[in-house]
């Protein structure tokens, strides 16, 4: 069976699978999605240049690659999908949780520097606004993509993102006992 053969798991299971997950993992969760939206986006901005008719030097035209418009299309599906997935856990932690969306990620520790303020929508999307040439993701900067350490359950992201370098699982020290992310 080949992943084209797949179909992503139902809104109602994924749903249902959240209830039995901390808010810490419901975190880690979300910045998950928003990684893999921000991936996609950003492939789909690479593509987007062959969707076009090209005009070579010789002045000859190509049509537009019609891989790269069905990969787009597809990976618009999927962003979408994702997009849903992120409103059903704001309906877990808001609604049935009573958490607020920003407090989500707060372990009781305050971080160092407060991020910018955002729309309910674009923290819940994951939305980074339009850049020149289309939409542009910020994941680099934003805190999408973050370190952090899982020891004994407990999650602690780092202050800073990827201050860890490569943004890998990699094995701590036996001293501090706990997975690096």
């Amino acid at each position: 069976m080949s992943s084209a053969d797949t179909t992503p798991i139902t809104a109602a299971r994924f749903a249902a699978a959240l209830q039995d997950l901390s808010l810490p993992l419901l975190h880690l969760k979300v910045r998950e999605i928003n990684n893999a939206i921000a991936k996609l986006q950003y492939s789909n901005d690479q593509l987007l240049p062959f969707t076009k008719e090209q005009q070579s030097a010789e002045g000859i035209t190509s049509p537009p690659d019609q891989d790269c418009v069905e990969a787009i299309a597809e990976n618009e599906g999927v962003i979408e999908r994702m997009k849903e997935r992120l409103a059903i856990i704001y309906i877990e932690v808001v609604e049935n949780r009573g958490v607020k969306w920003e407090d989500l990620g707060k372990s009781g520790e305050e971080e160092e520097e407060e991020p910018k303020k955002k729309t309910e929508e674009e923290e819940v999307m994951g939305v980074n606004g339009e850049g020149e040439g289309g939409r542009v993701s910020a994941a680099w900067t934003d805190g999408t993509f973050q370190t952090g350490t899982i020891r004994n359950g407990e999650v602690r992201l780092d202050a800073r993102p990827g201050v860890r370098g490569s943004g890998g699982v990699e094995e701590a020290p036996e001293e501090d006992g706990g997975l690096h992310l």
